[in-house]
């Protein structure tokens, strides 16, 4: 089993799904009613990311426009910030809606790539309220689209997580409105304006809570909390295999961006690492042990895998050699 090392991020991280997020340079994660932005090498001090509204911090994640800018998104009670990768700019901001109840907050970020632009969309608890934002092609400057009526019943109820692809497709894991706390995974083709040409339902088990998903090229891959991940086919909008991954709730899941690999962080306190081969199968390489640790993220790094562990001020990082 590798060896587990330490990277000192100096803050605690946050009790929240996917609470970590990587560019290969850089480290983020929520920190009380901050974002923690530090050096993957684990040089220098971490820069703090503060909510003006003094809001706890839900989501933080790095996202990247069609024109390969990068951006750093933080989510929080009552905003979503847009920075620039470094988080020494302050690009864009959208503010919760008046009248939503006191308890809503941003969750959930993905970027779209249609017809040539990028549109980014960020999700919310509550009702599953949809916002949309559009990158200039030429200068990344963006703006709000005025989306609410196309995006409107998208979702009946709270996002727990997002993403997009290149191709079109906004991936939205939200739970319903029945009773039995089920949840269901929602597959949107956008169109060139950035609304929703047309959307696809995939119903989870009740009574299962999809807590973290991510689609490469046409394959999606689901985690669940009942420890399971799910992979799609994104084209035939079917599960084609099951992994019980975990012996208790996931609550992230990454997918490498250059290699066919992807993990899971849990609460049981496991890193769980596996191969994606052709033809969807998954295949086990390693768990990854944490010990007394409730892991909230998980982010690879090179031929490193990384996780964040609740009320623990050290990124957890384990190597896993150079590619097959």
């Amino acid at each position: 089993m590798p060896a587990q090392h330490k990277v000192n991020a100096c803050v605690p991280a946050s009790l929240c799904y996917n609470n970590l997020s990587s560019n290969g340079r850089h480290f983020a994660f929520a920190h009380a009613t901050e974002a923690a932005l530090c050096a993957a090498d684990g040089s220098g001090k971490p820069t703090l990311l503060k909510d003006r509204a003094n809001s706890a911090v839900t989501h933080v994640r790095f996202i990247k426009l069609a024109g390969g800018v990068e951006l750093l998104v933080v989510l929080s009670g009552r905003s979503a910030i847009f920075f620039s990768a470094d988080g020494a700019r302050e690009l864009h901001t959208l503010h919760m809606a008046e009248g939503r109840p006191a308890a809503s907050f941003f969750r959930g970020v993905a970027t779209v790539k249609a017809g040539g632009s990028s549109y980014l969309y960020v999700g919310s608890s509550g009702s599953g309220d949809l916002h949309c934002c559009a990158a200039d092609p030429a200068t990344s400057k963006l703006c709000n689209l005025a989306l609410a009526t196309a995006l409107e019943n998208v979702c009946t109820g709270p996002i727990s997580d997002m993403d997009g692809s290149v191709e079109g497709i906004l991936a939205i894991a939200a739970g319903t409105d029945k009773p039995d706390g089920s949840s269901e995974i929602i597959l949107a083709e956008i169109g060139t304006d950035g609304a929703p040409l047309a959307t696809m339902r995939l119903t989870a088990e009740a009574p299962e809570l999809c807590t973290s998903l991510r689609i490469r090229g046409r394959t999606m891959l689901a985690a669940y909390s009942t420890g399971r991940v799910r992979v799609f086919d994104v084209d035939a909008k079917r599960c084609v295999a099951v992994v019980a991954a975990h012996a208790r709730w996931i609550n992230a899941l990454e997918v490498h961006p250059g290699r066919g690999i992807f993990a899971c962080a849990s609460e049981d306190g496991y890193v769980s690492v596996w191969d994606l081969e052709p033809g969807r199968r998954v295949k086990h390489r390693a768990h990854l042990a944490a010990a007394n640790h409730v892991l909230t993220g998980v982010a690879f790094v090179g031929n490193s895998v990384a996780a964040t562990a609740y009320d623990v001020s050290s990124l957890l990082t384990w190597s896993l050699g150079s590619a097959e």
